[in-house]
């Protein structure tokens, strides 16, 4: 090889590393963003999971006062099976509403849960420390309505 050839081998290494160091930081960006909206999408399918298995067995129930304790019982217990006791002590922590309700004239179960954290324990949603720049909700609300089934 010439030392021509050479020097534009050696230069083209050096532009890919540059191109590689211009790049790194949006692809960590964007990765880093991935995981931290997953994580948040799947906490909030489990906290609508939650409430939808609350109404449900509120719906079951054989009087509205058994309706209401049974259906925070269950959500509860839901989110204590997905993830853990941490995340069940924070339905406590979260205002958690279970009422009577009526769905198209039909007496029915009503269960809230408004202001669930994300994370519990902690004022961020961010599992990766990138949370400025991924704009992941701190909280998540989820209502579900059931009509209470007739005996």
């Amino acid at each position: 090889m010439t030392s021509w050839t050479r020097k534009i081998r050696r230069a083209q290494r050096g532009n890919a590393m540059i191109e590689f160091v211009l790049v790194l930081p949006l692809l960590l960006v964007l990765l880093l963003g991935a995981i931290d909206w997953g994580f948040y999408f799947m906490i909030r399918e489990a906290v609508i999971n939650a409430t939808r298995e609350g109404a449900r067995v509120g719906s079951v129930a054989t009087s509205s006062a058994a309706a209401t304790t049974d259906a925070k019982t269950a959500v509860r217990n839901y989110l204590s099976n997905a993830f853990g006791t941490t995340y069940s002590n924070a339905a406590t922590d979260a205002r958690l509403v279970v009422g009577p309700t009526t769905v198209a004239g039909s007496p029915a179960v009503s269960v809230q849960l408004l202001n669930y954290p994300v994370v519990p324990g902690r004022p961020t949603t961010s599992i990766t420390g990138f949370g400025a720049f991924t704009r992941v909700p701190t909280t998540i609300t989820s209502q579900s309505q059931m009509r209470l089934e007739s005996p």
